[in-house]
């Protein structure tokens, strides 16, 4: 007989955790790229242009008070590639996808969270990759394939935009070198580099909100749809498998 649990079990257990590490990792990406230690100047006095100090605190003030966010990218975890691509909206939904090798096979999966419960969508290849790994019958994919398992939203933990930015807050450190005024994707922005190949891309107009923070041999996150994310709601009840 098929065995639910096992799934409950690898998703809430092993899944969690690698999703825990790729937050982290994401938090440690924004500080090497913000912060570096480096003495070089900040800005030029008379310029116009802001310090780096100026402009990386006010990326993070933008971040705490953002109420949603899309992270898109891509980031290495252990020697392993994960991409993700995930809106969020505070305090705790989030709605999007994560691919690469998690906790030992290699998937994709959509994950919705909101209203205190989580689903994840298991598709074929994602039962594939259980199923090879476990050792699950072939038959079992016609009970579950395209639909939701539904699981309680506390088994992702701070997988929220809430503890996020927790995570990149206390990541925080000194600031790196100066300030370069260039642009990316068409969009004006200031670029703060810590001098060791990180950087941080940052709007130059309006709020400074962070765009995308690259470390090199770790990966590059963008930032997008500041307070824009579009709401996020539960799969429908048809399309819901509970575990027991």
């Amino acid at each position: 007989m098929f065995d639910f649990g096992m799934i409950g079990e690898r998703l809430g257990t092993r899944m969690r955790k690698k999703i825990l590490a790729t937050i982290a990792t994401a938090g440690a990406v924004i500080c090497l790229a913000a912060c570096g230690g480096s003495s070089a100047s900040s800005g030029q006095p008379g310029s116009g242009v802001p310090s780096a100090q100026t402009l990386v605190n006010d990326a993070f003030a933008a971040l705490k008070a953002a109420h949603s966010l899309r992270v898109s990218g891509g980031v290495v975890e252990s020697g392993k590639g994960i991409h993700l691509d995930v809106g969020f909206i505070k305090p705790s939904s989030a709605n999007g996808t994560l691919s690469g090798s998690l906790s030992g096979f290699t998937a994709t999966f959509k994950l919705i969270i909101t209203g205190g419960k989580g689903y994840i969508l298991i598709d074929k290849s994602f039962f594939g990759s259980l199923a090879k790994e476990d050792g699950l019958p072939a038959s079992a994919c016609s009970a579950v394939c395209g639909k939701y398992i539904e699981v309680p939203a506390s088994q992702f933990g701070d997988f929220s935009l809430n503890g996020l930015t927790n995570s990149m807050l206390k990541a925080q450190d000194e600031v790196g070198s100066g300030v370069t005024v260039t642009s990316i994707d068409g969009q004006p922005a200031y670029k703060v580099s810590d001098g060791h190949g990180s950087y941080l891309y940052i709007a130059e107009n309006g709020t400074h909100y962070p765009l995308e923070v690259t470390k090199p041999g770790t990966g590059t996150l963008t930032f997008s749809q500041w307070n824009s994310v579009p709401p996020i709601t539960a799969p429908p009840a048809s399309q819901v498998t509970s575990l027991p």
